[in-house]
């Protein structure tokens, strides 16, 4: 069974000011820093993918990643994201339905390990699920998620095609399950603005931003 992590990357930023991809922890930029953060959740040999906007550069720290999936459109949500993911891993030699897809939004730099091993845990647990988000108080937390390629793959289509583009929204199919955490918990924290920093750096230390578009 191949598994593969893949980090959305493809968002304008607009309520940032300027590309928050450009962000560091520890020195990191939140690409390799993620990567660096949740390689230990997965055994080795998992593949490392990044969705990107249409004609969006190379952000930095995406030397990490094995392969680069471009959304469909421009700055379309998760789902369309989601979408060409699942279908580029069901289209590479041997692929199986099977296979597991990892979600992880690049702007969530407090993820853990501890917590993908808990969403992969269910999914395992499950034959019949496609896919597990989280469920924090009273509310659905869709990223990070994991799939299993082919079922997520026909649930995510069958999703758009209903006019369904939040992914939280995918709850409503019973093939797709929650794990519930702690609805404080900083698992959740997302860079959103500047201000935000302020926040990643009392969680997670030294962080700063060189601006660039």
């Amino acid at each position: 069974m191949k598994r593969i992590i893949c980090i959305l990357a493809g968002g304008r930023s607009k309520r940032f000011g300027s590309s928050k991809l450009a962000v560091r922890i520890a020195d990191r930029p939140l690409i390799s820093h993620l990567n660096h953060r949740l390689s230990g959740a997965f055994r080795s040999g998992n593949e490392w993918w990044l969705s990107l906007a249409p004609g969006q550069s190379p952000p930095p720290g995406s030397g990490c990643c094995q392969r680069w999936v471009y959304d469909p459109v421009s700055f379309g949500g998760p789902l369309p994201a989601m979408e060409a993911t699942l279908n580029a891993a069901q289209q590479l030699p041997g692929a199986q339905p099977s296979d597991v897809v990892v979600f992880v939004a690049a702007d969530m730099p407090a993820v853990t390990s501890d917590y993908l091993r808990t969403l992969l845990r269910e999914l395992r647990l499950n034959r019949e699920l496609a896919g597990v988000m989280g469920w924090a108080g009273e509310q659905v937390e869709p990223l990070p998620s994991v799939w299993r390629a082919g079922p997520g793959l026909k649930l995510v289509r069958r999703a758009m095609a209903s006019g369904i583009r939040s992914p939280h929204r995918l709850l409503r199919y019973e093939k797709v399950s929650t794990v519930s955490v702690k609805s404080n918990s900083t698992l959740f924290l997302n860079v959103n603005r500047v201000s935000d920093m302020e926040l990643v750096k009392s969680t997670l230390g030294d962080c700063s931003h060189r601006a660039t578009r």
